[in-house]
């Protein structure tokens, strides 16, 4: 959608969004999945790095800018 040019939203930056959201709904998921691999003894836990501050950032702009319903 981001790239087909017929394609407007009433408020630039909603593509952005649910863009942004669905990445990390992915990221849920796949992280679902990798507990469950932990759990059934599948696979080991690998640490990574966790920038809290930026992902807060980006969690309230998600929240911060909701479509409104137009009559």
């Amino acid at each position: 959608m981001e790239r087909d040019a017929g394609f407007s939203l009433p408020t630039p930056g909603y593509l952005k969004i649910l863009s942004r959201s669905g990445a990390y709904l992915l990221e849920l998921i796949n992280d679902v999945l990798e507990m469950s691999k932990i759990e059934a003894g599948k696979t080991t836990l690998d640490a990574t790095s966790f920038d809290p501050r930026s992902f807060l950032g980006d969690l309230e702009e998600m929240t911060r800018l909701r479509p409104t319903k137009r009559a």
